[in-house]
């Protein structure tokens, strides 16, 4: 045997093996440089610290300075029952008011989906439910009625006869909501209103991977900073 092959076995020797698990029709494996994702028709590898790094950098943009500063990222993947190679990725994390879902495909760099809030005044967590859409809110209009502007809501776009959605201040949706129907200059003009919630295909959902925000060794700019846990 040559000094080279004996290298080579000794070095693959010390390497830890994949650790790999199976969710429905879609393999996962963390190797110890890049997570592997088996597809029915295809096999995609990321590479770990990039995957990491995005990750909490996507965290920190999202959070918006409510993140708590000992928190972690707990990656869900979702297999949809009737696509498994549509399978997805949901980036769970807590902030000081509840959890943040962000969803990703299984591509770098990262381009979010919709951004799932979940108040911890909800008692579940995901994947129990979903959250509702972070920055938006919906209302139902009287009859007759033609929005001109609402307080704290902006940009409005109809989405049915009656319904029309808004921007929103992140974070803020059910209060701006509580004082829409209770304001006497409002209850004129609306029927209901409500946060967008959010739905998911139905499929298999499992954490496959958790790892700190601060994790040593990561490094990325952002304009936000965690907070620490009060509670």
């Amino acid at each position: 045997m040559s000094l080279l092959t004996q290298t080579t076995l000794t070095l693959a020797t010390m390497l830890p093996p994949p650790l790999c698990s199976q969710v429905d029709a879609v393999t996962v494996c963390d190797t110890p440089d890049a997570y592997v994702f088996s597809l029915p028709d295809s096999e995609v590898r990321i590479d770990k610290l990039e995957f990491k790094t995005q990750a909490i950098a996507l965290a920190h943009q999202e959070g918006q300075g409510h993140l708590l500063e000992e928190g972690r990222i707990a990656v869900w993947l979702v297999v949809p029952e009737i696509n498994p190679n549509a399978a997805a990725l949901r980036l769970v994390t807590q902030l000081d008011s509840g959890d943040l879902v962000i969803p990703v495909a299984l591509t770098l760099p990262f381009e979010p989906g919709p951004i799932g809030y979940i108040p911890s005044t909800k008692k579940q967590s995901y994947p129990h439910t979903y959250g509702y859409q972070v920055g938006k809110v919906l209302t139902k209009l009287i009859p007759g009625i033609i929005p001109g502007s609402l307080p704290g809501l902006s940009h409005p776009r109809r989405t049915s006869a009656l319904w029309w959605e808004w921007d929103a201040p992140s974070f803020e949706e059910e209060n701006i909501i509580k004082s829409l129907l209770n304001t006497v200059e409002t209850q004129g003009m609306i029927d209901t209103a409500t946060t967008n919630d959010l739905y998911e295909w139905t499929g298999t959902r499992q954490l496959i991977f958790q790892f700190p925000l601060n994790e040593e060794g990561l490094s990325f700019e952002t304009e936000h900073h965690t907070r620490k846990n009060s509670g």
